[in-house]
Formats: C-alpha cells, sequence, structure tokens
C-alpha cells in the first residue's frame, strides 16, 4: 500500500525527532535505569501524540488509526526506542475494546496524554491459558514478563475464575497485594517484570473474555511487526554503510560478491516483511477480524525471521567489532531476539495461521 501524503510526513517526523532523541548514548542511558526509558523523552513524545493515536478525539486522542500508528512503531523500531509505548498501546486497546463509556472516560484521557501508563498482563504462549486466577472477587497467581509492568500505572490482567472464564481485569499498579518485581533480560532496551497478586481486589472488569484475549494478541502481533520491520531495516543500513567502508585487501568489502549477495537478500527481506507488515496493520485499521486472524500471525512469524536473519547479519558483516559492547549492533540483535518471543513465538504463529487457514495436521496411526 502507498502512503498518503500525511503519512509520509507523520513518518518523517517521527524519524526526525527520534534520530536526535533516541541515539545511541541516550539508548544507552535510558536502558540501566530504573525505569528504563528517559521520562523527558516520553513527555515529549505525548505531547506529538503518540500514545493518543489510536485514541478518539472526544477521549483527548489524536484518532488518526492503526496504519500511522504502525508507522510510529516502526521507526520506534529503527530507533530501538526506550519507551513504555507497547504496553500503553495496548492497554489502550484492551479499555477502548472491552470498557464502558464510564470507564473509557476514567482512563482513555491521562493515557492518551501519556500521564498515565498502562500494560497488559498477557500469556506469552498461545497455547497457555492465563495463570492469574479471579477468586471470590480477588486476583492471586503471578503474571511473568510483564512489558513494563513494574513501571505502568495501570494493569490490564487476563484472569481465570474456577471454570476456566476468562475475565479481563483492570487495577491500579499502587493497589494492596500487587507486587511488580523486575527481572533480569537479555534485552536492556525493554523492561520486563514479574507482577505477583497477592489478595487484589478486582473491582473494574472489562467486557470480552477470550475474544478479547485473542484481540489484543493480534493486536500486539501487529505492533510487534511493524517494530520488528524498523528494527531489521536500522540493520540493513548499518550493514550497507559499513560495507561501503571497510576495506580488505585494498577493496571495501562491498564489492566482494558475497556481501553484495547477503544484503541484497537482506532488502528483499525487509520489503517483505514490510509489506506483510503493514497488510496487518490495515486490516487492524479496517477492523476485519477475519482476516486479521490470518495478516497478524502471518506478519509475525515473517517479520520475526527477517529481523533475526538481519541482525545477524549485521553483526557478522561488521567482524569482531559487531560483537563488542562498544557498538550497537548487539543492542539491535538483543531486541530482534526478545521481541520474537514476545507474546507467543514464530512457531506458535505459524501454527495459529495454519489454524486460521483451516489446515489440521493429519492425524498420526
Amino acid at each position: 500500500m502507498n502512503p498518503t501524503p500525511e503519512q509520509a510526513d507523520l513518518r518523517a517526523a517521527a524519524r526526525d525527532v527520534l534520530a536526535k532523541r533516541s541515539t545511541s548514548a541516550a539508548i544507552r542511558d535510558a536502558m540501566v535505569t530504573a525505569a528504563g526509558f528517559d521520562t523527558a523523552l516520553w513527555k515529549e513524545l505525548s505531547a506529538l501524540g503518540w500514545p493518543g493515536m489510536i485514541v478518539p478525539e472526544q477521549f483527548g486522542g489524536t484518532g488518526l488509526g492503526w496504519v500511522e500508528a504502525s508507522i510510529l512503531f516502526e521507526e520506534a523500531g529503527r530507533h530501538l526506542l526506550c519507551a513504555p509505548l507497547l504496553s500503553t498501546t495496548l492497554g489502550i486497546t484492551a479499555i477502548l475494546e472491552g470498557g464502558d463509556e464510564r470507564q473509557q472516560q476514567a482512563w482513555l484521557p491521562g493515557l492518551a496524554a501519556g500521564d498515565v501508563r498502562a500494560t497488559v498482563a498477557l500469556p506469552h504462549s498461545l497455547e497457555r491459558p492465563p495463570s492469574v486466577q479471579l477468586v471470590d472477587g480477588v486476583l492471586r497467581g503471578t503474571a511473568t514478563l510483564v512489558v513494563d509492568g513494574a513501571t505502568a500505572d495501570l494493569l490490564i490482567v487476563a484472569a481465570r475464575d474456577a471454570d476456566d472464564t476468562i475475565t479481563p481485569v483492570v487495577i491500579d499498579a499502587a493497589t494492596s497485594g500487587v507486587n511488580a518485581q523486575s527481572v533480569d533480560v537479555m534485552d536492556q532496551t525493554r523492561h520486563l517484570a514479574d507482577v505477583t497478586f497477592d489478595g487484589a481486589e478486582a473491582t473494574e472488569t472489562l467486557s470480552g473474555g477470550t475474544e478479547l484475549l485473542a484481540h489484543l494478541q493480534h493486536v500486539a502481533a501487529t505492533l510487534l511487526a511493524n517494530e520488528q520491520v524498523g528494527v531489521a531495516a536500522r540493520a540493513l543500513d548499518e550493514s550497507t554503510a559499513y560495507a561501503k567502508t571497510r576495506l580488505q585487501f585494498g577493496r571495501a568489502i562491498g564489492s566482494f560478491q558475497a556481501v553484495k549477495h547477503r544484503l541484497a537478500d537482506g532488502l528483499v527481506r525487509v520489503e517483505a516483511a514490510r509489506s506483510v507488515a503493514m497488510h496487518a496493520a490495515q486490516t487492524l485499521a479496517d477492523d476485519d477480524r477475519v482476516e486479521l486472524a490470518i495478516a497478524a500471525p502471518m506478519a509475525r512469524s515473517l517479520c520475526s525471521g527477517a529481523v533475526r536473519q538481519l541482525t545477524a547479519d549485521n553483526i557478522q558483516i561488521h567482524g569482531g567489532i559487531g560483537f563488542t559492547w562498544e557498538h550497537d549492533a548487539h543492542l539491535a540483535f538483543k531486541r530482534a531476539e526478545s521481541s520474537r518471543h514476545l507474546f507467543g513465538s514464530p512457531e506458535q504463529h505459524r501454527a495459529a495461521l495454519a489454524q486460521a487457514l483451516g489446515w489440521r495436521k493429519a492425524a498420526t496411526p
């Protein structure tokens, strides 16, 4: 799909601000803080309307939509942005889809303005039920590897009762009985936490149950796929630039056939990934839930493979320097590896795609 002039301007503006504010030094400073992001940068992005991109104007958002949001996620990936954009967008989605008018009026304006940060506690395996239980109106259990779970103000928790009915619960992170503990992760540019619920009262619930949970998985897959395109494009740009300047045997290594082929293959992978990722975004914007069940896992599967290959190739083309802490190639590689396993692995998304297409594994005798 060809972008509109407004979408092209949005991409250019996003790339400009992130090129200035999400530099290598800024990333390295932010990722080692307790929060995992620069609060001043988050305020700046919030003033530009990033968190409220999908929020209707009546609730304080810009009301643009999913294609525009996906453009922001691609640029965020390209610049390895450290910010609670994914977590807050998923939280907003849950409230837009499952909240009533009172709940939307109460929470969406603060979320759209960036004053309130949200996250969702979803199973990272598509095949597993939620680990948090809802018994007699209270939550018990631990949600593991919650994106920005230690810094979110609002938690949307997928909980199951004794009958395995799924109930999405909205709870203030400061509620008694809620304890978030940051976990050590390979990718320091995206902080994760284990959130334990020990008798926390569940006074606010969303509608939708299993259907809302499935939709949030598809939204997460779409946004992450577009972010992965940005990371892959960044890796290809770095590889190409280095291949033009690194000399061996008196020649730039980009003149060697093996390197040429690797870079050409990389370009094909990036463009293919961008195509399926934006298709998923457009399907989400069209609210075609049937097609989205195909487009989202397809995008995640293909984009996960592309970003892994491109970031690994970037390290190889850079040689020994690519492995060092001083070089940023390993930061992109770590982001690629961590994103591949958020909200379902590539293998699980391929299985979901097969199921959506009506394929069934033949029974073994």
